[in-house]
């Protein structure tokens, strides 16, 4: 397995704008983070890993660097910032959040930056990929048989994309998955997130997508996000000269937690996103990290951040983008079930029921792992 390049080390640090790795640790006070400040327990959908990914964002995860909270801060929560986190559900979902998006002020060489966080639920796409993708329609492990090598596909155009034809390596064309599978290719290329910044006025102050993974010689493992001026990623409102860092949970998968070796089949994990021996740090959520300058919002100060659909080719729900729209988190979450028959979920490696009232449905009929969007 291949280990970090300096190379990439010094984009990556250059990219914080520090001088050491981006990571804190904290009494939110002095530039650390306390317990006490934190103001949720972060998106509770499965699959972060070992590392510090799966956190709050107000505790300061180093989500570039991949390490544990470091003993020396220099890249956290700002001194007595507040952070935020809404959910997102389908307009036809009023309890199961598609996605969470959190934010955060931190201090940084820069001056303050807005730390704004996408997390995508498991359900809808995941970085589960290749013989070891989970709950992809058509994939081996799903179907609790041995591994078979996928056919190559038919060429045939993306529905998420009308009037163009298959990009090489993505849905339907060369190196695409088998059907209904889910390859690394899929994840690279076409996959973005697009953001929504207002200031405190409610005035749209930037508006961008995010590049999700793609190809680049200057990364360990040959693939990183390209963040806003490079692959899908782009500036529609506002200036690219903002938005000073962009990570993903892929990208940090492959280059900063050194698993640079996983480009075709992801580590295996089961349904509930059990971390992998062989490679516990592995993310098996799809994250998108950005930094915006603060003053980009004027005297108004930063408002809020949004998004308007979730976006994956292919995805789990049969449609490569939903429209979304903000509601509060659920009050129960973890644990909740909106099915009618109740839900079924992994408990110390058994499989049990999480009933919505008072029934006990048989776990057999319900399917173990993230609660379907």
């Amino acid at each position: 397995m291949r280990s970090i390049s300096n190379r990439y080390r010094s984009l990556t640090l250059w990219a914080c704008g520090l001088t050491t790795a981006c990571s804190a640790e904290g009494d939110g006070l002095h530039g650390k983070q306390s317990p006490s400040q934190v103001s949720h327990s972060g998106p509770q959908f499965p699959g972060s890993g070992t590392s510090a990914a799966g956190q709050s964002i107000a505790a300061g995860a180093p989500v570039i660097s991949c390490d544990n909270l470091g003993p020396t801060p220099s890249f956290g929560p700002k001194t007595g910032a507040d952070a935020v986190v809404k959910c997102f559900f389908r307009p036809d979902n009023n309890n199961v959040p598609a996605a969470t998006v959190e934010w955060i002020v931190e201090s940084a060489a820069q001056g303050d930056l807005v730390h704004v966080r996408l997390t995508l639920n498991p359900s809808f796409v995941d970085n589960t990929y290749g013989q070891n993708a989970i709950g992809w329609l058509g994939d081996a492990t799903k179907a609790g048989k041995d591994p078979k090598p996928a056919k190559d596909p038919k060429p045939a155009k993306d529905p998420a994309m009308p009037g163009m034809g298959a990009m090489p390596g993505g849905p339907g064309g060369p190196g695409g998955p088998g059907k209904g599978g889910h390859t690394f290719r899929d994840l690279v290329g076409s996959d973005h997130a697009e953001f929504k910044l207002t200031d405190a006025s409610g005035r749209l102050v930037q508006q961008f997508k995010a590049d999700y993974l793609s190809e680049s010689s200057s990364a360990p493992s040959g693939y990183a996000t390209l963040g806003v001026v490079g692959g899908e990623g782009r500036v529609l409102v506002g200036s690219a000269s903002d938005i000073v860092a962009v990570s993903t949970s892929l990208d940090r998968n492959l280059n900063a937690c050194g698993l640079a070796d996983y480009t075709v089949d992801s580590p295996s994990t089961d349904l509930a996103y059990t971390p992998n021996a062989a490679a516990p740090r592995w993310d098996y959520r799809v994250v998108y990290d950005v930094w915006v300058r603060r003053e980009a919002f004027g005297t108004s100060g930063f408002g809020s951040a949004t998004v308007d659909f979730v976006h994956a080719s292919p995805s789990k729900a049969g449609s490569h983008t939903i429209e979304v729209e903000p509601r509060d988190c659920p009050p129960d979450w973890p644990p909740y079930c909106s099915k009618p028959g109740g839900c079924c979920t992994i408990v110390d490696g058994s499989c049990v029921n999480t009933p919505p009232d008072d029934e006990e449905p048989a776990c057999e009929d319900a399917a173990c792992g993230p609660i379907g969007i």
